[in-house]
């Protein structure tokens, strides 16, 4: 999810991600089970997050002006990596 908010010529994006476990005691309603359900495929969760970012990143670039971008959620993933 991402939204863009506008006040006083400042435009700030906030996006959140949720995190994609690759196991859970929801079974079918597991988020990785979704995906791969909808996808038609398996991936990791680790090939779903690089997705995301790839869409964040597509996202961003379209966007005229942008200020400040805040991202939050569960990463599920180690804050040094060179993707985040």
């Amino acid at each position: 999810m991402a939204c863009t908010l506008s006040h006083k010529d400042k435009d700030i994006v906030i996006i959140n991600i949720y995190r994609i476990p690759s196991t859970s005691p929801n079974g079918d309603r597991c988020s990785l089970t979704q995906y791969n359900l909808k996808d038609g495929k398996v991936k990791s969760p680790k090939e779903y997050r690089t997705e995301i970012f790839q869409q964040i990143k597509k996202y961003l670039s379209g966007l005229k002006k942008v200020d400040d971008i805040i991202i939050g959620g569960d990463f599920n993933q180690y804050i040094a990596d060179k993707e985040v």
